[in-house]
């Protein structure tokens, strides 16, 4: 199985990216939706389009920054021939999200731009991967979800951000 290290930004996050003086590995890119009205299937097909080669690609939600390597591998192995795999933690399902090419394909070709994603992949065949990972429902949208993220009373990461 072929890997690919990389990532990509879609969205209002350009102008913080620009800023801010971020750095990121050189196999990054940086791309920006000038439609996000169009919605966030909009920002993954951007991203998508941008692929150079054939890959399985995983989705994860921004306000979400935490990826277990253990799920991602039993994403992996659970994809076997379905279209997509997801996780479910407690009977939730959440990100990160692995999908296949013929779905980056047909999002790629979509017309559709008011709908999300969680929708748009109904119509492909999916699996869910029961994982003992409670960080594929965490969701960071504010300043107070950030700190306690890095707080040392967050149980949810062992991975800590002192600046």
């Amino acid at each position: 199985m072929q890997t690919h290290c990389g990532s990509s930004t879609t969205g209002g996050t350009w102008y913080f990216i620009e800023n801010l003086k971020l750095h990121f590995p050189d196999n990054a890119k940086l791309l920006l939706n000038y439609h996000p009205e169009y919605g966030r299937l909009s920002s993954v097909k951007i991203g998508i389009a941008a692929l150079e080669s054939e890959y399985l690609v995983f989705i994860q939600n921004v306000d979400n920054p935490l990826l277990n390597t253990k799920t991602l591998n039993l994403l992996i192995v659970g994809l076997g021939d379905f279209n997509y795999v997801f996780p479910l933690y407690k009977g939730r399902g959440e990100h990160p999200v692995l999908i296949t090419k013929p779905v980056m394909n047909s999002i790629i070709k979509s017309q559709k731009a008011d709908i999300n994603l969680k929708d748009y992949l109904q119509q492909f065949r999916s699996n869910s991967i029961n994982v003992d990972d409670e960080t594929v429902l965490l969701n960071i949208n504010t300043t107070e979800d950030y700190k306690k993220l890095i707080s040392d009373e967050c149980e949810l990461c062992s991975i800590r951000c002192h600046y």
